[in-house]
């Protein structure tokens, strides 16, 4: 299989803070058997994936980011009840530099716990 797609991670507003469609694309990418991942995002959502995750952040820091995302596109716009629009842009990610990049994470916290350091639990591990 050469691409896989998720259809949907659509989050109530309540539970955002919580990052569960960030933990659904790191599964997705650690058990898809394909090289790439597609999906259709809110644009501005990989952004703010970015900016609220700690692993993301130093990945986009240290460049390896830059690989993950390997192609945008916009995509449909939604019309809501309220009369604004949503628009939607397709994204697909690179499996690779995510699992390399997980496996990275997770060597550190085990060196680093190791070392006697305490984290918190990390939702993106390899399994």
């Amino acid at each position: 299989m050469n691409c896989y797609e998720v259809v949907t991670s659509w989050i109530h507003p309540k539970y955002q803070k919580l990052n569960l469609s960030i933990q659904m694309y790191f599964d997705v990418a650690q058990q898809a058997p394909t090289r790439l991942v597609m999906c259709d995002m809110l644009v501005g959502s990989v952004e703010r994936i970015i900016h609220s995750n700690p692993l993301l952040r130093f990945l986009q820091w240290i460049r390896i980011l830059q690989y993950v995302v390997w192609k945008r596109q916009q995509s449909y716009s939604v019309q809501m009840q309220t009369g604004s629009t949503e628009q939607f842009e397709q994204v697909v990610f690179l499996v690779w530099p995510m699992r390399l990049s997980l496996w990275l994470h997770t060597l550190y916290v085990r060196i680093m716990s190791w070392c006697g350091y305490s984290f918190r639990p990390q939702p993106y591990r390899i399994k």
